[in-house]
């Protein structure tokens, strides 16, 4: 009789793990289609151009574009575990974007977006972190991602000015010595003192020669974020939150409705300017 228990238990137990496991694998393949994997999936989501099955809706299918059932996919493709994005907001955000008068979406192409990558580079033996800023760029008949700017703290510190301390100048008799007094203006730590008032430094042209001179290597990225500016009057950023749920990929993480001021001054921010 214990022989007889002990083999109906090998045979229900295996039943039932194998069971557990298909469950599992099926729960874990619905997160995987719900996920979205791809910014250019969250493109076709946000349009309603794919259902939340992963398949392409034809152009002469009803579903396609259809705003009533945006309203519900862009929904989801907020980030659930945001409080900082309020229910009315989000409810504005959606009611502009599906707005029959004036339906917005979003175009790959066109510009008006752009990623912030975080990458780690080796500086003169030292990790640092910095930020490239990639925007796409047209080329022949395509078009490319380009490094457009760069945010790196070592060479914000070298030219970094702080505007209590007296700027230096030369003396505008200075050519009747021609010039002389450069040698001692070219030493001190202000020397950009003596470029004219519209001077900015270029820090991707340092970033470039830094690169050249093999003082600088890139090691990897650690995140990157996408900033939308295409729905007029509103700004987003998108995220990637890898995690078990459904609610993950690639959402928005960031929501704000602004005006062309508030534009400028969110982008000097983001660039840190």
């Amino acid at each position: 009789m214990k022989k007889l228990y002990f083999s109906i238990f090998i045979v229900i137990v295996p039943f039932f793990v194998a069971h557990a496991q298909v469950g599992n694998d099926f729960a874990d393949k619905e997160v995987l289609v719900a996920s979205t994997k791809q910014v250019n999936q969250f493109f076709r989501r946000f349009n309603l151009e794919e259902d939340w099955q992963g398949n392409r809706l034809r152009k002469d299918d009803p579903l396609y574009r259809n705003n009533e059932l945006r309203k519900k996919t862009i929904a989801q493709l907020f980030d659930m575990s945001n409080n900082s994005i309020s229910n009315d907001i989000k409810r504005q955000f959606i009611e502009d974007v599906t707005s029959p008068s004036s339906s917005n979406y979003l175009t790959f192409w066109e510009g008006e977006w752009f990623a912030e990558a975080h990458c780690k580079f080796m500086y003169n033996g030292k990790v640092e972190d910095a930020i490239l800023y990639m925007k796409l760029e047209e080329e022949n008949k395509g078009i490319k991602w380009v490094i457009s700017d760069i945010y790196f703290e070592p060479f914000f510190e070298i030219f970094d000015k702080d505007p209590n301390i007296r700027k230096k100048y030369l003396h505008p008799m200075s050519h009747e010595l021609d010039f002389m007094n450069l040698k001692k203006n070219l030493k001190e730590r202000e020397e950009q003192d003596l470029a004219d008032n519209s001077y900015k430094p270029h820090y991707l042209t340092v970033f470039f020669y830094e690169l050249k001179k093999g003082n600088l290597k890139f090691l990897y990225t650690t995140q990157t974020f996408y900033h939308f500016f295409q729905v007029d009057n509103w700004y987003f950023k998108l995220e990637e939150f890898n995690r078990s749920t459904y609610n993950s990929g690639w959402l928005i993480a960031d929501l704000l409705k602004i005006s062309q001021s508030e534009k400028n001054l969110l982008l000097k921010n983001i660039y840190h300017d």
